[in-house]
Parts: structure tokens; sequence; C-alpha cells
């Protein structure tokens, strides 16, 4: 199961992510943000893994797409913080920055 909340704070919208991103939760999650994405145009996205427990193939490939977006992705304690990082870094690496 996966919960998502949005949460509008002046320019910034933020999906705060609870549960599995993983099997039907993809596509939720993916809907979820395609539709953000249209209504909320121009505004900084925020996607809040903190809460998430475990995120699969496809889930890990929509967040990598999402980031590719401009989504921030937050992630603390160390599963998703691994997650993002690993995003972030493949980002940088496609974008042929070393850091």
């Amino acid at each position: 199961m996966l919960r998502i909340t949005v949460q509008t704070e002046g320019n910034k919208t933020v999906l705060k992510l609870d549960g599995k991103i993983t099997g039907p939760w993809v596509q939720e999650l993916e809907g979820c943000w395609e539709t953000l994405r249209r209504v909320q145009a121009g505004k900084k996205m925020v996607v809040d893994l903190a809460d998430v427990s475990f995120v699969n193939g496809a889930g890990s490939q929509l967040l990598e797409h999402m980031h590719g977006e401009g989504a921030e992705l937050l992630g603390e304690g160390p599963l998703t913080r691994s997650i993002v990082e690993e995003i972030e870094g493949r980002a940088t690496t496609a974008h042929g920055k070393v850091g």
C-alpha cells in the first residue's frame, strides 16, 4: 500500500509518500504526478520519501523520471537516502558531470 499526500506551500507542492512504491502503486503515483505537473505548473515539486519502506525497479525508474522532470527528492534514513543518492548519481553521470 502507498499513501500519497499532496501539500501546497506557497510556490511549492510536496508529495509525501508513505508505504511501498511497487506493483499497482507505481502506476497510481505516476498518475498523481502527471496530474499535479499539469495542475501545479510552475511550482517547485518535492517528493518526500521519508516514510517509504520499499521501492521496486519500476518505482525507482518512476522516481528517476520525476527527478529528471525537475522534482526534488527528499530522503531520510538509510533506505530513502540511498535511493535518492543513486538517482542523483545517475542523473549527474548522464549529464556528463563529475563531482
